[in-house]
């Protein structure tokens, strides 16, 4: 079995691999050649989990080096509020 097949071990899962949570490319450079173990962290292989980041920017890496999708917030509303009517 390549290692990049097998599942990440317990003491693989405590490794910090990032200083903070960062997405698409920033986050596939600044994982360098621990995306494999963040790839079986997450039970996909590198190249998906490469392709996804470039692609979908609702997902962020943890720290830990865990999957997280973050959506952006709905914009305010522009409208001021009516004043309730009697």
């Amino acid at each position: 079995m390549e290692p990049r097949d097998r599942p990440a071990t317990l003491g693989e899962i405590g490794l910090k691999v990032l200083p903070e949570p960062m997405n698409g490319v920033e986050a596939i450079e600044a994982l360098g050649d621990k995306l494999d173990l963040v790839a079986r962290r997450n039970g996909m292989t590198p190249e998906k989990l490469r392709a996804t980041m470039e692609r979908d920017r609702s997902l962020w890496i943890s720290p830990r080096g865990f999957i997280v999708y973050r959506d952006p917030a709905p914009p305010a509303p522009t409208d001021s509020p009516s004043p309730p009517t009697p």
